[in-house]
């Protein structure tokens, strides 16, 4: 029982997975906020709200996502809409899911130039559908892996399809980048045709490395073979910390906070914050307390720790908890060692959220001084996945040039070889195409790493 159903006009986001590894992070999200929201205790608006926002309430009381399912394979699909069901508390819709006849075959070409304009007008109906069941549309989210075919091909020419469609509703694309040290032969091919094209036709691209993960999920239980669901489990969290709804929190004159009665714009909001200037669209997102679910209840947080380390975590752009480095000072101006940000947004979800200290989190000195707004703080008493305090912060900072410049590199030495290019050329994608895209990731590689 998830309490009484709450009237209102909280503006809804549809989620679209695609591909292998988007529709096992989707299911995972969606899950996330739904057990969260039903073991909350205490707090039904706010729950009721959260699963408002990604879920449609049915006349019986049932919820179903307000999600879109894109697989060039069936079996993908027919798996999470029957873990969903044996969960008992959510579903998907009937009609939220296409699948193609084929997989793209690791190959971002064949995703983008053959399965993706054969899928795009089946899928923006399905889309047009979520869309109209929601009172009011607060975004979409496409979630999508950019190492393989599927995800990075065809949910990069989704994401155009839907620009095209939706060109005043914000659209956020969840990508997870590849392992540094390689998933698929032409991974950094698929990364870097992916994000060049996203970069221009997203309101916000936010950035997942499978590397971060998988190191916090392996410190967490202390193990190096961290299976796929664990670490899409951890995906979850992180983007649920930041995409469920929250209330305005502003420090007061005590060192406390002030939290709102009502709850935020949404994620056109957000992203208005987060991402101020049209060449600087990249996030990325820390989450804190990272620890496995057996030390969950003898765990005890305060505030004024949680966000000390998640402020010093910003300021190295350090992902994990553990193995921290407090030797590098967070209260002066970043040098080329340390992180530098443009904005960040700050949620806090868990009890007594007057008691955390906001106002310096950061300094004024750690962003860009062009930026419009640096800081934004959210709170809700909306508990993540039982814990009773947590802190998500979601930033675009300097930290994100790393991972696309190893990605970049490596990409450009495969392409200065010829390697595989005729698996693309097959497809429509041609040199002048890979080169287009190498320009502007190494534009965004600059003002990225330039930030000051």
């Amino acid at each position: 029982n998830v309490g009484p159903s709450l009237n209102s006009n909280m503006s809804s986001i549809v989620t679209v997975q695609v591909g292998q590894a988007g529709n096992q992070m989707g299911f995972e999200f969606l899950d996330t906020v739904a057990r969260s929201a039903n073991n909350c205790g205490g707090h039904a608006a706010v729950d009721v709200q959260g699963l408002h926002q990604h879920f449609e309430e049915g006349k019986d009381g049932t919820w179903t996502a307000r999600a879109v399912a894109v697989d060039m394979e069936h079996k993908v699909i027919a798996n999470i809409v029957k873990k969903a069901a044996r969960g008992g508390i959510w579903s998907y819709h009937s009609d939220s899911g296409h699948a193609g006849a084929r997989g793209a075959g690791n190959n971002w070409a064949r995703g983008y130039g053959g399965d993706g304009p054969d899928a795009g007008p089946p899928v923006l109906e399905l889309v047009r559908k979520q869309v109209e069941r929601c009172d009011t549309v607060g975004g979409l989210v496409l979630q999508m892996s950019v190492a393989g075919g599927t995800g990075s091909g065809v949910g990069t020419r989704l994401t155009e399809l839907l620009r095209d469609d939706y060109p005043r509703e914000c659209i956020m694309n969840q990508i997870v980048w590849p392992y540094a040290s390689g998933e698929v032969i032409v991974q950094n091919y698929n990364a870097v045709l992916s994000l060049s094209r996203l970069s221009k036709a997203s309101d916000g691209v936010l950035l997942i490395e499978n590397d971060a993960m998988h190191d916090i999920c392996s410190r967490k239980v202390g193990m190096k073979n961290i299976s796929t669901d664990e670490i899409n489990r951890e995906i979850a969290r992180h983007l649920a910390g930041f995409l469920c709804p929250a209330h305005t929190v502003t420090p007061n004159d005590t060192g406390g906070a002030v939290v709102s009665e009502h709850c935020d714009g949404g994620l056109p909001d957000l992203l208005q914050t987060l991402c101020p200037h049209p060449d600087y669209k990249l996030l990325m997102v820390q989450s804190i307390p990272q620890m496995a679910d057996t030390h969950r209840d003898f765990a005890n947080y305060h505030w004024p720790s949680l966000l000390k380390t998640s402020r010093q975590m910003l300021t190295t752009g350090w992902p994990c908890q553990e193995g921290l480095n407090w030797r590098k000072p967070s209260g002066v101006r970043p040098t080329v060692e340390c992180n530098t940000a443009i904005a960040n947004v700050l949620t806090l979800r868990g009890s007594a959220i007057a008691d955390a200290p906001v106002a310096d989190f950061p300094p004024d000195d750690f962003y860009v001084e062009w930026s419009p707004v640096h800081s934004r703080c959210r709170g809700s008493p909306f508990r993540l996945v039982g814990h009773d305090k947590s802190a998500t912060v979601v930033s675009n900072s300097s930290r994100v040039w790393k991972p696309i410049e190893h990605c970049t590199s490596r990409a450009w030495g495969t392409f200065a070889s010829r390697a595989f290019l005729h698996q693309y050329e097959k497809y429509g994608t041609t040199e002048d195409d890979f080169v287009d895209a190498f320009v502007q990731a190494e534009r965004l590689i600059k003002s990225y790493r330039e930030l000051r």
